[in-house]
């Protein structure tokens, strides 16, 4: 069987992109959002040195299942339990806002109602694996307003994918109501059994002898999740979905804490499969002008819709934080990351969304990072300066 120049090459890419990873996140950068940009310049839209082939294809699909599993693994149930109120009403002010804002905006723009519907869904989810780093390089997270953050980015995460799976269930039902509330009705049941499967799958996993066996239970772990995906992709939803909650009830279960080798395992699978799925999605992208007018001020209209929209959530419901630590909290919330960028990728999959929508959408996801990287240091140095002339 003949060598393929492309798929090497995407090899290449892929390794290269893994090495400066850690570079590029000293320096607060989205690292998804540039490997997206990286894929559009070296692909079709490009220099044209690479295309989607087939293998490709196949290796962002098992791709987006590794990454959807190790962010639910990643979610922090104990924390998130600690401000469960207060993380609940910021993520659902922020979800429904920056939602409505990123619809509006869309149709604005002559946008189909179902681009619209998938831009809006891409910008409800906050990437904590930005926000987190910055309020921990400020000495925050472990202050109220960094458990509100917490808590609000996870639910963030799982509220997108929930609409995430409704949205793919209605827009197949194709505008009949009686399809799609049975869509709804059947997926629901369908995520209620995945994450009773997924209980009592941790609940054996944890009493059997496979603790020492770091292969073994790496590879039961993800066949998990490529399980639990493939049924609610079976279903009509995304296989993202299922992905994500076999892990986060495996973080539930508190098989993470037992087995902290395959967690580990795991962490370095991510760190491949995040450049072979944002790569391929660059790749995809292949009738977009760079020079359109259009396409910047649409970028630029998103980019304030996600901003704002996490913004004033913050201001929009009753918490017992000051002020200052309202401003904090909702820059931190801003910026966007894998989960939407996922979102947006299969809507564009789906040919609901656009090649211009879909670069809007990365365009907003590196300013947002930056625009919350340098403005949370500013913020919080200041509220220091606050806190340490009211102690003296």
């Amino acid at each position: 069987m003949p060598i393929n120049v492309t798929d090497v090459l995407f090899v290449v890419l892929v390794l290269g992109v893994v090495a400066l990873r850690p570079a590029l996140e000293k320096l607060r950068l989205p690292v998804s959002a540039l490997v997206i940009l990286a894929g559009i310049v070296v692909g079709p839209a490009g220099l044209s040195l690479l295309g989607f082939t087939e293998s490709i294809r196949l290796f962002s699909e098992l791709a987006v299942v590794l990454i959807l599993f190790y962010a639910g693994l990643e979610v922090q149930w104990d924390r998130f339990v600690v401000a469960l109120r207060p993380g609940f009403c910021v993520a659902l002010s922020g979800i429904v806002l920056s939602a409505v804002l990123g619809i509006l905006v869309s149709l604005n723009f002559e946008s189909s109602m179902e681009q619209a519907l998938y831009v809006g869904v891409a910008l409800a989810a906050t990437s904590i694996g930005l926000s987190v780093p910055l309020l921990k390089q400020a000495n925050l997270l472990n202050t109220r307003m960094g458990q509100i953050l917490l808590a609000a980015a996870i639910i963030d995460d799982v509220l997108a994918m929930y609409f995430l799976s409704a949205l793919h269930t209605s827009l197949s039902a194709q505008g009949d109501l009686g399809r799609m509330f049975f869509g709804l009705v059947i997926g629901a049941v369908v995520l209620l059994l995945i994450t009773l499967v997924n209980i009592g799958f941790a609940g054996l996993l944890k009493k059997t002898y496979f603790h020492q066996k770091v292969i073994i239970v790496t590879v039961l772990l993800f066949l998990a999740a490529l399980g639990s995906g493939l049924i609610t992709w079976y279903v009509d939803m995304s296989i993202a979905v299922g992905a994500f909650l076999s892990g986060a009830v495996m973080a539930w279960s508190g098989i993470a804490q037992k087995f902290t080798f395959p967690k580990s395992v795991f962490e370095r699978i991510f760190s491949v499969a995040t450049p072979v799925f944002f790569l391929a999605i660059g790749l995809q992208i292949t009738a977009v002008s760079i020079a359109s007018q259009t396409l910047w001020i649409f970028s630029i209209a998103v980019t304030l819709a996600a901003i704002v929209g996490k913004i004033f959530s913050v201001w929009a419901v009753p918490l017992s934080i000051s002020a200052r630590d309202r401003w904090l909290l909702g820059v931190a919330l801003i910026p966007r990351g894998e989960v939407g960028l996922i979102i947006a990728a299969l809507g564009l999959k789906q040919a609901h969304l656009t090649h211009h929508a879909m670069m809007a959408l990365v365009v907003m996801t590196v300013i947002t990072a930056l625009v919350a990287a340098i403005v949370v240091p500013i913020l919080a140095r200041g509220r220091e300066s606050v806190t340490s002339k009211v102690s003296e």
